[in-house]
């Protein structure tokens, strides 16, 4: 069996999240900006940052006026542009959420909304 190209995103998205939670905190600092990689620590990603390579995410979190996703791939071309809404929603539920609970139940929403095995 091949794998599917949605296939192989999805599992490189439930990855992401299951490697937010390993490394027990979300990457927001006090003032809660989100970093692709925390200056204090490179190994705490947010969900979108676990996804890049470490060198992208410096370059991502470098980026001059906007580190969002749609700026930083309009940028640097870091992403599919199939997969920047994708990516929007995901890097949404790192941003709003509360704790990592509230963060995983959400990121499952959004994996369940582009993924839904019904389609695939």
């Amino acid at each position: 069996m091949r794998l599917t190209r949605n296939q192989v995103v999805r599992n490189q998205v439930v990855d992401a999240i299951e490697a937010v939670m390993a490394q027990g905190c979300l990457s927001i600092n006090e003032q809660g900006s989100c970093y692709y990689e925390r200056p204090d620590n490179p190994n705490i990603n947010c969900v979108v940052g676990k996804l890049l390579t470490p060198e992208q995410r410096k370059v991502a979190d470098a980026t001059k006026s906007d580190t969002g996703i749609e700026w930083v791939n309009h940028e640097h071309g870091l992403f599919d542009e199939e997969d920047v809404p994708l990516l929007m929603e995901l890097q949404s539920a790192h941003d709003l959420a509360k704790d990592l609970d509230h963060f995983e139940k959400e990121a499952k929403r959004v994996v369940n909304r582009y993924f839904d095995e019904s389609t695939n």
